[in-house]
């Protein structure tokens, strides 16, 4: 397993160049990178499928709403050249930083991501924010899939466009079992002396390995290519 942090600089590189990339031939270029390097850790993955029908959305609104040159009349609608464009780079955006973030989930375990974090010199209490979140994430979404069998179960059934029998009977029991899990992990940070101490060690050393410095020149040359496509260049 690579190193956490060495793949952390490498998705931060590779989301800056998305951003920065020119045209639509370099930033689908990326995507495409990122997805046949995931292959099925992605395609296999719901927030993938969700961000695909999202990053449509994006690309239709965008298409539709955004003034230029008439292409095609759609309704009362009117698509654009421009807007098309538009639409594609910002969808492909989109697309290109969360499929690498979903990539690098899902090869780094939220706990090998806090020990690498706790061998820097952040400050661990802020590092502590970010790791909860990527573990609790899955709890949370485990939760919801239970609220919405306890819900079949009974006879219920909320119709999609229903928005606030949804926040009823859905949303606010999540938030309560939300609530209750926040306020054990408080309980048994505080119990356990979290943040009494300057500094926090943790079980499992993380070492680095040549291929993890091959990693960080990598994400140096990501970042320098960033910068090249913000400064005008590849245009």
């Amino acid at each position: 397993m690579r190193h956490p942090l060495a793949k952390f600089a490498l998705l931060c590189a590779y989301a800056a160049a998305v951003v920065a990339a020119p045209g639509l031939a370099v930033k689908g270029g990326l995507v495409l990178a990122a997805v046949a390097l995931g292959r099925r850790r992605l395609l296999s993955r719901r927030a993938f499928h969700a961000a695909l029908a999202f990053g449509g959305f994006v690309f239709l609104v965008q298409a539709l709403l955004a003034p230029g040159e008439p292409v095609a009349g759609l309704g009362p609608f009117t698509l654009t050249q421009d807007g098309l464009r538009a639409g594609a780079e910002m969808a492909l955006r989109f697309l290109g930083v969360l499929a690498g973030s979903l990539l690098f989930l899902a090869t780094t375990p939220p706990d090998a991501f806090a020990a690498a974090l706790s061998q820097t010199r952040l400050p661990y209490r802020y590092t502590y924010v970010l790791v909860m979140t990527l573990r609790f994430l899955p709890l949370f979404q485990a939760e919801y899939q239970r609220v919405r069998e306890a819900q079949r179960a009974r006879g219920l059934l909320l119709r999609p466009w229903n928005l606030l029998a949804h926040v009823r009977w859905t949303a606010l029991p999540v938030l309560a079992a939300a609530l209750a899990r926040a306020d054990a992990v408080a309980l048994s940070m505080q119990a356990r002396g979290f943040g009494r101490y300057p500094r926090r060690t943790s079980l499992d050393a993380i070492p680095w390995e040549p291929a993890d410095v091959g990693l960080l020149i990598l994400a140096t040359v990501g970042f320098a290519t960033a910068g090249w496509f913000a400064a005008g260049g590849g245009r």
